[in-house]
């Protein structure tokens, strides 16, 4: 889902860990928040819905909902459960790839002292990420 020189870009250090039991689908993950880019990050496809539609139908649940432009010509929404707002270290965006397929990706900064500076203001990195998986999925990376 994300190539070396991606990571790299990311300055994500951390090898990553696959998941084939999620119930929503597969998904990877990244921890390497005592690594350079202090972040953990996942990405995951959710298989088992209707695409976008099941985040869109679920809006009200979302603690922040903001649809977005399009991430690599596919539509895209923040949709960041319970009480987060995207501003506390923890972002989630959704990006709709087919009605019954969408990749999730998730980030989630170090906190404490040794938090990044953009910890209060995570979505533009978890766009970042999104653009990167989106490449990599498209075969432009």
């Amino acid at each position: 889902m994300l190539t070396p020189a991606q990571l790299r870009a990311l300055n994500v250090a951390a090898r990553g860990e696959v998941d084939n039991q999620d119930p929503t689908g597969p998904a990877c993950g990244w921890t390497d928040t005592n690594g350079p880019s202090k972040m953990s990050l996942g990405v995951g496809f959710l298989t088992a819905g209707h695409g976008l539609g099941d985040i869109y139908s679920q809006k009200e649940t979302y603690g922040r909902f903001q649809p977005l432009p399009d991430i690599e010509g596919y539509p895209a929404v923040i949709a960041v459960s319970g009480s987060e707002t995207g501003h506390s270290g923890a972002c989630t965006i959704d990006v709709g790839v087919t009605n019954q397929l969408a990749v999730n990706v998730f980030v989630q900064l170090k906190s404490g002292v040794d938090a990044p500076p953009d910890y209060t203001d995570t979505c533009p990195r978890t766009q970042k990420v999104a653009d990167a998986i989106m490449k990599t999925l498209k075969g432009e990376s």
